[in-house]
């Protein structure tokens, strides 16, 4: 994941013992934050989504990676968090879903996300994505549609830019 996690999001969707398992043999390399578990630094999430991408001969398998990115992106979607909601066009690019990349990959969602604070980084990163399916497929209303996306959100940046956020959020309760 790209974004941290709680625990319990595991639990929704796996057995009790795998739970018990993940936070016994890898919660060493995370970190509690206030928003949930994050790797502790960005080159293990690297090294284990690398790894997950392994097939039976130890090197990389892209069918295998597809397969564990669609059952990412299956989760993501039957999630009732926004933030992990949100992470389903990333998986789905990664699974390489393409169709559902680019009638996920709409305006406003974009929109919607923003204004639920998720990070414009990411939704810039989902936007990009989405913009290299539709050159790849010579959809030019994508295309469009998505340049008009990222037009928006970055103008969204700069014009907050100036603004203190943290601040205002502290300020607002």
């Amino acid at each position: 994941m790209r974004i941290a996690f709680r625990t319990e999001w595991i639990a929704d969707w796996s057995e009790a013992y795998a739970v018990g398992s993940f936070r016994r043999k890898f919660l060493y390399l995370f970190r509690q934050y206030q928003d949930g578990w994050r790797f502790f630094h960005d080159s293990f999430r690297q090294f284990a989504a690398d790894r997950t991408a392994w097939g039976d001969e130890s090197r990389a398998d892209e069918c295998a990676d597809a397969r564990i990115h669609k059952r990412i992106a299956d989760l993501c979607a039957s999630s009732d968090e926004d933030k992990i909601s949100a992470e389903q066009l990333y998986h789905r690019y990664r699974a390489r879903q393409f169709e559902q990349v680019l009638s996920s990959a709409q305006q406003k969602t974009f929109r919607e996300q923003y204004g639920r604070l998720r990070s414009p980084d990411l939704i810039r990163e989902d936007i990009g994505l989405a913009l290299s399916v539709a050159a790849e497929h010579a959809d030019v209303s994508a295309l469009f549609r998505l340049l008009l996306a990222h037009i928006e959100t970055t103008q969204r940046t700069f014009a907050l830019d100036e603004v203190d956020m943290p601040g205002v959020l502290y300020a607002a309760g």
